[in-house]
């Protein structure tokens, strides 16, 4: 197999990890990351907006946004 069909068939291998990974996220963003309303408190909110926090971080970096646009300037 040529070196590029490989490279080929493991970037496909992880695209499809990263979709089971994104499907998992949304599955647990939509049951509101396994909180019942009577279980929030501030360390939940806290949880929350530090998995908002590392998403975020990888989108701006996937799309080169915020520090990771061109010229390295946050928005």
């Amino acid at each position: 197999m040529y070196n590029q069909e490989r490279a080929l068939t493991e970037f496909m291998g992880v695209v499809a990890e990263i979709n089971e990974r994104l499907d998992e996220l949304k599955g647990l963003a939509e049951d509101h990351l396994g909180y019942a309303p009577e279980e929030v408190t501030w360390s939940t909110v806290g949880t929350a907006m530090r998995a908002l926090h590392d998403i975020k971080a990888v989108g701006d970096w996937l799309f080169k946004r915020g520090e990771y646009a061109e010229g390295g300037d946050s928005e």
